[in-house]
């Protein structure tokens, strides 16, 4: 939909259109709960188990994938030092992930930032930033935002400026980093329902916003539909 460029994910157990050759040649397969099991390939391994199953590279300190998570990748996560951002990061890694944030830390915090991580201390507001940050990744995962209602009624163009405009600076980025657009999530808020009428919400409630958060939001979902449909992010 419109409101989420999504990143692909393999199904479980397929390892063979996904991982490709390289990678399995790097690569075993581990029980974590019986590590001398090892299977050089998923399709080896009984089916009862495949959710135990991590793969391990040759030379590396980290699994590299699970067997529903294929493969090793680098993305950007924007706004990884926050508290959900942060969370995001240490996920990506523990799947073996290389991960690199693009954080200013005006609300987020370098406590966050693992100290081996590659760190971009700068704004979503900057182009020549953002394009240097999304150099060589496989896809961007987009939580930078000023996530506070008070704080954008208080300051509308500032807020403004990097909910929105950060955000399309972002998508522009993943366009121009990519032939045919570089895969890319954005995160949205329930602030672009507004006073929902009925709960829990659903994604097909109407969008009513009524805070300048809220309709910064919902912005950024129209130009991330406007960035799939016309230069084939995500």
């Amino acid at each position: 939909s419109g409101s989420l460029i999504a990143l692909a994910r393999h199904p479980r157990g397929r390892d063979d259109e996904r991982l490709g050759q390289a990678a399995r040649r790097r690569c075993d397969w581990r029980d974590e709960t019986q590590p001398n099991l090892t299977f050089r390939n998923l399709a080896s391994a009984p089916p009862s188990i495949l959710a135990r199953l991590t793969a391990f590279p040759y030379r590396a300190g980290r699994p590299i994938g699970t067997s529903g998570y294929l493969g090793m990748a680098r993305y950007l996560v924007t706004g990884g030092a926050g508290f959900i951002g942060s969370h995001l990061v240490e996920t990506l890694l523990k799947l073996g992930h290389d991960v690199r944030i693009l954080d200013n830390l005006s609300t987020g915090l370098r406590s966050n930032v693992p100290s081996d991580i590659d760190f971009h201390h700068a704004d979503v507001r900057d182009p020549d930033a953002g394009r240097a940050a999304l150099d060589g990744v496989d896809g961007c995962l987009h939580l930078a935002a000023v996530a506070s209602v008070q704080a954008s009624n208080a300051d509308w163009t500032g807020t403004h400026q990097t909910n929105l405009g950060g955000a399309i600076c972002v998508f522009d980025g993943a366009r121009r980093a990519k032939p045919g657009g570089l895969p890319l999530v954005y995160a949205s808020s329930a602030a672009v329902y507004g006073d929902a009428q009925s709960l829990p919400l659903s994604e097909r409630a109407p969008t009513r916003p009524l805070s300048a958060y809220g309709a910064d939001k919902l912005g950024c979902e129209l130009h991330a539909a406007a960035a799939a449909r016309t230069h084939g992010v995500g």
